[in-house]
């Protein structure tokens, strides 16, 4: 079963059995002339969480959006509009009936009952402060650092976290703190 995706209405569809196709459309030219574009099928790929992808564009802008959530907003209802998109199985499992409507809370607790959170000992933490030795300079939080480097919060969350790369940001060169009790600060990277 095909239906429309949500904000791509006369762009692409995503089915049940978790394929997303164009639609057959016209698109305008920047020389005022309409150019025939067929439907096809879109190719997914994996991000460097371990999700999977398709890249859609409208308007001339491109979006990379996670099949799990298209999949979820066309074939499963969310009366309780919870935020999150829960995975039964696995990351790669993209069907409908692997797939549940989850508060942020649940998804976080469903991901260290079954494993998928690496960080059970007890030691993991979201990071209060950032050293970035490529600039020599010292945060005291994550979104002050995003701030001065120009990047969304999202993404230097990501960075830290190993989610995301960058081309513009060295890794290497960052370690997140917390402060311990004591005043003393332990590094987390």
């Amino acid at each position: 079963m095909w239906r429309e995706i949500q904000g791509y209405e006369g762009y692409y569809e995503i089915s049940d059995s978790c394929e997303v196709r164009g639609i057959d459309r016209y698109i305008d030219l920047p020389n005022g002339k309409k150019r025939f574009v067929p439907g096809k099928k879109i190719s997914s790929r994996i991000n460097n969480c371990g999700y999977v992808y398709v890249r859609l564009s409208k308007n001339g802008k491109t979006k990379s959006c996670v099949l799990h959530r298209l999949i979820a907003i066309a074939f499963i209802p969310n009366p309780l509009d919870l935020p999150q998109v829960n995975h039964l199985k696995t990351k790669l499992d993209n069907y409908p009936a692997d797939l549940e409507w989850s508060s942020v809370s649940d998804n976080t607790l469903h991901s260290y009952r079954t494993g998928l959170n690496p960080n059970q000992a007890g030691d993991h933490f979201f990071a209060v402060g950032v050293i970035d030795n490529e600039i020599g300079m010292e945060f005291s939080n994550i979104r002050d650092w995003c701030l001065v480097r120009g990047i969304p919060y999202s993404t230097g969350r990501n960075i830290l976290s190993g989610c995301n790369t960058s081309k513009k940001i060295d890794k290497t060169k960052i370690v997140k703190f917390k402060p311990k009790i004591d005043g003393q600060i332990e590094s987390a990277s």
